[in-house]
């Protein structure tokens, strides 16, 4: 059994070798059929042919079409292409009738005469009977209204003065309450005032004090500098003092000084950061979201001149009931109290330590004697500027209290004249009620009869302003009718100009040659009518010449020059073709050239295609291909080489890019240039589009 099995399974192993080798045949098969086919061949050493060749068509050097200006029916042709003509020779017959340009201009002409009388049948003289009647009924009603209002008499007159009354109080209540926004507005100014005096920077009340008051200020201001001297010169002979061979206490007294300059330093840095808090938590409690009713009363109190809530009292409040901005810029100023204070305790015991450091310690006598009367001095100016400092501030407060009295007197001034102004209001609502009463006793019938004469008055205006429209709107329309009827006038008068132009120059029945030559060309036939400005024919001026062109390239152009003779491919007479002039290409934008050759011959005739070839030379190049061999794409020109490769199902072939550099090119060939020249088989032909990396296979 082991046996049959082991049997089994090398023959399963056989046929499937076998049909993994028929199967791999097989499709290596199909592929290569399913590959592009191509044929080429390598490259070799041969001439390029660098003559330049064109076809040109000959054109004669002067000619000109037989043209009709105007439309007639042919009645014979007595030439025919190709024939030799004279001048003077008849070349057509025309029958004997109007042009169609004629008889349609008589046409026309008619018509336009015809519209022009139709409109002056038209035209209507303009009426305004209706008009006018309308406007003097509605006058004589106006006069019937006005007569009627005019019999109200002495009640009318008294409702006019009782007008007159009431614009006089009117009057006088406007000037009474301008008088009140006046003194009010000095009054703010007053108070604006008190509020600079109020400030602690001088520079918002300096403009207001007074002579007296800036020269006391200038005092204190002497005083203070004063006492800054006598400050120094007490540091200066403290300090002296303290050098002053220092017994081995010294230096403790030396250190405590020191402590103490910084912690004077250090309380004058939180005095300045708790003034700079103390305006933010003002400008918080300003714009404080919540707005409670207490925190804007204690503001307004605490700003105002004569209010008596501290700041204090007024943080206190904002810390109640304040937002939580406003709590927490109040709670920061707090803070910086509580820091002050406890430094300032600080500070208090550092001074005490070192008074008993230099009680201890003693110094010399002669210092000890400088200080104490530095500190006498300093005693004295510290006095002077207390002095000073009063003296200023009775003074300021006297100046704040005279500007106080002045807003008090102003606010009484004002009081009056809202009392005032209270009586002038009371006189107004008297004689607006007294006209009221004038009007009553009028009755409503004056008042409708002015409604109804106004009414009647806008009528016969928009009666009156209708027909004025009217009257302009006809003469606009008179006057573009007188326009139109010229214009129409000035038509009619320019065809029966046309009609007399063309009657003048119509032609006879004969056309002839103005010049003789070679007719190109017989446009019609008996029987044809040919229409104004199309040519009967075309004719070659006989003695002018011929000539033909080629448009090349500048590198072409650059390999000929003037009074060649070209060789001429298609024809063996004796036509003679000589380069003539070498101009530039108008539509090459500079990129080619135009070759103008001469052509002379007995048979040479306009239109004729001549093979021309010009600079013909042969030149031996190293690698020439055919043409279908050389390829180009945006990265350059190149070719496409069948590189072979052997494999165990036998030799592939993979179509490899080669760039390379055309050296010259005729109608069959290409000389090229490359950098490591191979001989290699290059593809010229393929049964599908090939492209570089491909496999391909040969042509059997």
């Amino acid at each position: 059994m082991q046996v049959k099995s082991r049997a089994w399974v090398k023959n399963a192993a056989i046929v499937f070798l076998a049909l993994m080798l028929v199967l791999t045949f097989f499709s290596n098969t199909i592929m290569n059929y399913s590959l592009p086919e191509v044929a080429g061949k390598y490259a070799q050493y041969g001439p390029i042919q660098t003559a330049i060749r064109g076809t040109g068509t000959v054109t004669a050097n002067q000619s000109f079409e037989v043209v009709l200006e105007e439309t007639r029916q042919i009645a014979a042709v007595h030439v025919k292409a190709g024939e030799t003509v004279e001048a003077g020779q008849l070349l057509f017959t025309l029958e004997e009738s109007d042009s169609d340009e004629l008889a349609g201009a008589l046409k026309q002409l008619a018509e336009l005469e015809l519209a022009l009388n139709r409109k002056l049948l038209q035209m209507q003289p303009a009426d305004y009977d209706s008009e006018n009647r309308d406007i003097a009924h509605a006058q004589e009603d106006l006069q019937a209204l006005i007569d009627k209002r005019d019999g109200m008499g002495d009640k009318l007159l008294a409702v006019d003065a009782a007008k007159a009354t009431v614009k006089t109080a009117s009057d006088a209540a406007k000037a009474a309450a301008n008088r009140v926004r006046a003194l009010e507005k000095e009054k703010a100014s007053i108070e604006g005032d008190i509020a600079n005096l109020g400030k602690d920077d001088s520079f918002y009340y300096e403009h207001l004090l007074t002579a007296e008051v800036k020269s006391l200020l200038e005092a204190l201001d002497k005083a203070k500098a004063a006492q800054e001297e006598a400050q120094k010169a007490y540091d200066k002979a403290l300090e002296a003092l303290n050098n002053y061979e220092p017994s081995p206490g010294g230096s403790t007294a030396d250190a405590l000084m020191g402590q103490i300059t910084a912690k004077k330093d250090q309380i004058t840095d939180l005095m300045v950061q708790r003034e700079a808090q103390k305006n933010v938590a003002i400008r918080a409690i300003e714009n404080d979201t919540i707005a409670d009713s207490a925190l804007t009363d204690a503001l307004i109190d605490y700003n105002s001149l004569t209010g008596s809530t501290t700041l204090d009292e007024l943080f206190a409040v904002g810390q109640s009931v304040g937002d939580p901005a406003t709590k927490t810029a109040v709670s920061s100023y707090y803070s910086f109290n509580s820091t002050i204070a406890r430094e300032q305790s600080e500070l208090s015991n550092l001074q005490n330590d070192y008074k008993n450091a230099m009680d201890t310690t003693g110094g010399d006598l002669f210092y000890k004697q400088q200080v104490a009367a530095a500190k006498s001095k300093l005693d004295k100016a510290i006095e002077a500027t207390k002095a000073a400092e009063k003296t200023y501030n009775d003074a300021f407060r006297l100046l704040t209290n005279e500007h106080k009295k002045k807003l008090s007197a102003k606010e009484d001034e004002i009081e009056a004249a809202k009392e005032a102004q209270e009586l002038v209001d009371e006189a107004l609502k008297e004689a607006q009620a007294a006209l009221a009463d004038a009007e009553a006793e009028a009755g409503d019938s004056e008042e409708q009869l002015n409604a109804d004469i106004k009414a009647k008055q806008r009528a016969i205006e928009e009666l009156i302003f209708n027909l004025s429209k009217k009257k302009d709107d006809d003469h606009v329309t008179q006057a573009i009718e007188g326009l139109d009827l010229e214009a129409e006038r000035r038509v009619i008068s320019e065809q029966e100009d046309l009609v007399k132009r063309l009657r003048e120059k119509a032609s006879g029945v004969e056309v002839t040659a103005r010049y003789g030559g070679i007719l190109t060309s017989v446009s019609c036939v008996a029987g044809d009518k040919v229409q104004a400005g199309n040519a009967l024919c075309g004719i070659d001026v006989a003695g002018k010449g011929y000539t033909t062109t080629l448009s090349v390239t500048n590198e072409q152009a650059g390999k000929v020059q003037v009074g060649i003779i070209a060789n001429v491919g298609n024809r063996w007479d004796n036509t003679v073709v000589e380069l003539i002039a070498i101009r530039n290409d108008p539509e090459s934008k500079g990129r080619k050239k135009i070759l103008e050759f001469s052509v002379q011959g007995d048979y040479v005739t306009a239109g004729q295609q001549l093979e021309i070839t010009v600079g013909e030379k042969n030149q031996e190049f190293q690698c020439v291909l055919p043409n279908s061999a050389i390829r180009e794409d945006t990265d350059g020109t190149f070719i496409l080489a069948a590189e072979s490769k052997s494999t165990p199902l036998g030799t592939r072939y993979t179509a490899v890019r080669i760039d390379v550099t055309v050296l010259a090119k005729d109608a069959y060939n290409t000389a090229i240039s490359r950098d490591n020249y191979n001989y290699e088989f290059i593809i010229t032909t393929a049964t599908k589009p090939v492209e570089a990396g491909q496999q391909v296979r040969l042509v059997d």
